[in-house]
């Protein structure tokens, strides 16, 4: 599967999602990009994509597995950003998270990653920090 923001650079675990032993969904875990974060307690959503051709709620389903297997792994947060790509969130919302943050961004500034610019096209877009509790 292909995502807009291309490949992970490091990650923690992947998971795949299989409908009928086919592909349906991917995810990827990464540890949090901030030096100010402690990766033993929290741990990023860095990608996730879905088939267009699959069952419904997909992805609030995938993501609450693998919030269980954060869990398991003594996480004590499981974050996720969304905004690009017209993503606004609604599938972290599904699974139980919380928006914490909310801004608008263009891929510009210190906080950019190179080509990060060219997926939103020159546009704006509202990019949210979704987090799940995990007790």
């Amino acid at each position: 599967m292909d995502h807009t923001l291309g490949s992970v650079h490091v990650w923690k675990a992947a998971f795949e999602a299989t409908y009928h032993g086919e592909t349906i969904a991917v995810l990827i875990l990464s540890t949090p990009a901030s030096p100010h974060v402690d990766p033993s307690s929290e741990i990023v959503i860095s990608r996730l994509a879905c088939h267009p051709v699959r069952p419904q709620n997909t992805s609030s389903w995938f993501i609450a597995r693998v919030r269980d297997w954060a869990r398991d792994h003594d996480y004590e947060r499981l974050v996720a950003y969304a905004g690009i790509g017209n993503n606004d969130g609604t599938c972290y919302e599904a699974a139980g998270f919380e928006l914490e943050e909310s801004v608008w961004a263009d891929g510009n500034g210190w906080t950019n990653r190179d080509g990060r610019g060219e997926v939103a096209n020159g546009d704006r877009w509202r990019r949210s920090k979704w987090v799940c509790a995990l007790e």
